[in-house]
């Protein structure tokens, strides 16, 4: 695995305006060609190729997460680079080959933590849940992104309105004034802008790193809060399994402690019988030997 960039479609080998077919047709090419152990023999670095393959196959076979992707792309096609140079961290970076390979990882080791704290009789169950979750999770992040940016654009411009209006006048500010508002902004945040205008990108800079702190803490509240959501429901639903796997096996046992019950009864029975007609054989013999005159 190398260090340049690929998209999702050149992971696939398959060109942008590729079919759902020829997608999937290439997923299944690339993973038996895997199977082989070709061009990869170590096993992990199998694994972490197929996760790839698997991401994005999920990734470009979904109608709206493709399209979230193809408009992603194109905000990063060269003429969109040149447009945003100036300010390129506000643009969510493409996917490389080895921040994919990282994000199949951890999406992997989640699923292993949630399945290891399962009962077994839940967790087929839990598999396709956190498929579903993982779907959810991937188009709210697409979501919160295109909100950061929209709320980066926002703030900047108020902020920009909003000193224009403390200007005389609307005009441009005088050396003296700027001189003070580069102070404030040194004394507030320990950074001494070099202009106005390096001050407005400074500022631009704090509260985009600031929103995207929020949208971070925000997702992972979610996250956790839909996790706990889970483990509850499956701990209900594992606990109502085991309630009624008890319930079964009680009856079962009253079942067979009433059969053995019976046939105990019925052996009783049998031997009664048994001993009444030996006990009736024995009078008859008496009863003829009697009647023939000879000895009991």
């Amino acid at each position: 695995m190398t260090d340049k960039k690929q998209t999702m479609y050149e992971v696939l080998e398959v060109p942008p305006s590729a079919s759902l077919q020829d997608i999937k047709a290439a997923h299944r090419r690339l993973t038996q060609l895997l199977a082989s152990g070709k061009p990869l023999p170590n096993p992990e670095q199998i694994e972490l190729r197929r996760q790839v393959l698997n991401l994005a196959l999920d990734t470009l076979s979904n109608e709206v997460n493709r399209n979230a992707y193809d408009a992603k792309l194109a905000a990063h096609s060269p003429s969109a680079a040149t447009a945003s140079k100036a300010n390129t961290s506000l643009v969510p970076q493409g996917l490389d080959a080895r921040a994919i390979l990282t994000l199949a990882s951890l999406e992997g080791a989640r699923g292993s933590a949630k399945n290891a704290i399962l009962p077994p009789a839940v967790q087929v169950m839990a598999s396709a849940v956190d498929k579903s979750a993982s779907a959810l999770w991937k188009i709210l992040r697409i979501v919160a992104g295109v909100l950061v940016l929209i709320i980066l654009v926002s703030v900047a411009s108020a902020i920009l309105k909003g000193r224009q209006a403390k200007q005389p006048g609307g005009g441009p500010l005088s050396a003296a004034e700027e001189k003070v508002m580069i102070q404030e902004y040194y004394q507030q945040h320990g950074v001494r802008p070099g202009s106005k205008a390096e001050l407005d990108l400074l500022e631009i800079e704090r509260q985009r790193k600031v929103n995207a702190q929020r949208a971070v803490e925000v997702e992972k509240a979610r996250e956790d809060e839909a996790y706990r959501r889970f483990v509850e429901d499956s701990r209900r639903r594992a606990n109502q399994v085991s309630n009624d796997l008890w319930r079964d096996e009680e009856i079962a046992s009253r079942h067979e402690e009433q059969e053995s019950r019976q046939q105990m009864q019925e052996k009783q029975r049998q031997e009664y019988e048994k001993r009444a007609e030996e006990e009736a054989a024995g009078n008859r013999d008496r009863e003829a030997r009697r009647r023939a005159g000879l000895p009991n």
